[in-house]
């Protein structure tokens, strides 16, 4: 299954300013394509979800965590 998130803004990486080019296209959970290329990817059965006042940042993982406890 396709899924195509449009946004209103996409930070592509960290060192990256926030482009207008809004958009992410996931296929079995899994990124395949992002901005101008996401839409284009996208077909009648793709699931559309539009954020327009988010942004989407890719790969953004919780960076805190604290390693030094058990998690229990």
């Amino acid at each position: 299954m396709k899924s195509l998130i449009i946004g209103g803004e996409l930070i592509r990486h960290a060192d990256a300013d926030p482009s207008a080019e809004a958009a992410l296209l996931v296929e079995d959970g899994v990124i395949v394509a992002v901005g101008s290329d996401a839409e284009r990817g996208a077909d009648g059965d793709t699931l559309v979800q539009r954020w327009p006042d988010h942004v989407i940042a890719p790969g953004l993982i919780d960076s805190h965590v604290h390693l030094v406890w058990k998690g229990d």
